[in-house]
This record gives structure tokens, C-alpha cells and sequence, in this order.
């Protein structure tokens, strides 16, 4: 998946700007998924079916690696093997987080980045083919939103959702779809006077 990240308003943001917003536009094609075995407690060299499209820093989730069985996420910290050794059938995760639950064939899908040069405070998403929205609030756990659908259904995502980073967010590629517009506005948390 390629996307076009488009941030309106002033191209600087300071610290004492409250709030920004743009856009992301997606192709046609699908962001980088590929499957992954790795057993519980792995971190290092967990075998991929290819890692093409992947790279260090990416925010990824793997399905079923979570405690009981659940989706959880991780950045990868190597892509290849731990030792720095190229290798399409590899891919070292966080070392703090390992896996939790074995895996077998899961997928393992990459996140979208928008870089908003500073921690948001809160983050909405709002799909233009959809028209379902996303919002993610500090306090919040990290991969989770609470969607609105059009029809006004409000369901909290447990995964497939959001992580917020030190300077942006992660979304997982879902809620943007292909082929679509998702608008986006994030506020800061402004320092006390």
C-alpha cells in the first residue's frame, strides 16, 4: 500500500500548536501482510513467509499472538535475521514485548505512519468511502479506537486500531481500506502556563 500523507495548515508545528490535521490517500495496493510461526516467548528470528515490504521501526500485528489468543502488536526491530544477516524469511520483534501465544501461519499485517512531529494527546480518524470514524484518546490502550460507524453504532476495536507515537500515530490499514481517503486531526496537550 502506498499512501500520500497530506498535512494542512501551517507546514511548521510548534509547541505551542494545539492541533493539526490532513489526510491520507491510499492506491490500489495492499499494505505489506505476510504470515509468521513463532512459538511463545519468541522475539528474535521469527520465521516469515517473506518480509519484502517490511522494514526496522514498522509497526506490526500479528494475529492470535496475544495473551489467551488475541491479536496483539509489535515493532520490528530487524528485518532479517537478529545477527543483521539479510534474510526474506525473517523478522525480529521488540524484545521487551515477546510473543505470547504460539502462532502458526498467522498474519502479520504492517501499519501506516503519519508523522505529526509531536505526541497527540487525541487522534480521529474518518474514512470518506465508509464514513466511519475512529477516535483514540491519551489514556486509552495502545491498538484501540472507538469506531462510530455511519449508521451511528459505537463499538470499541481491541485491535486493528491505533497506536500513538512519540511523534504521530500508527493505523492499522483496514480502517483506511484501498483506494480511499481517510481524513485525520490530532491534538496536542498544550504545556501548562
Amino acid at each position: 500500500m502506498t499512501v500520500i500523507t497530506k498535512r494542512q495548515g501551517a507546514p511548521y508545528v510548534g509547541l505551542m500548536t494545539p492541533s493539526i490535521s490532513g489526510e491520507v490517500i491510499s492506491d490500489a495496493v495492499a499494505a505489506p501482510s505476510t504470515t509468521i510461526t513463532a512459538a511463545a516467548g519468541a522475539f528474535q528470528n521469527l520465521t516469515t513467509a517473506d518480509n519484502t515490504g517490511f522494514s526496522p521501526g514498522d509497526i506490526v500485528e500479528i494475529v492470535g499472538s496475544g495473551p489467551a489468543g488475541t491479536d496483539d502488536w509489535f515493532t520490528a526491530v530487524t528485518i532479517g535475521n537478529s545477527n543483521m544477516t539479510a534474510d526474506t524469511t525473517k523478522v525480529s520483534i521488540r524484545q521487551l514485548k515477546p510473543i505470547s501465544a504460539a502462532v502458526a501461519s498467522a498474519a502479520m499485517t504492517q501499519y501506516q505512519f503519519v508523522d505529526t512531529v509531536y505526541a497527540p494527546n487525541s487522534i480521529t480518524l474518518f474514512n470518506r468511502a465508509t464514513l466511519d470514524s475512529y477516535e483514540w484518546k491519551r489514556g486509552y490502550s495502545q491498538n484501540t479506537a472507538l469506531k462510530t460507524s455511519a449508521n451511528g453504532v459505537r463499538t470499541k476495536l481491541t485491535s486493528a486500531a491505533i497506536v500513538q507515537s512519540p511523534v504521530g500515530f500508527w493505523f492499522h490499514p483496514s480502517l483506511i481500506g484501498l483506494n480511499n481517503t481517510l481524513e485525520w486531526s490530532v491534538t496536542f496537550e498544550m504545556p501548562a502556563e
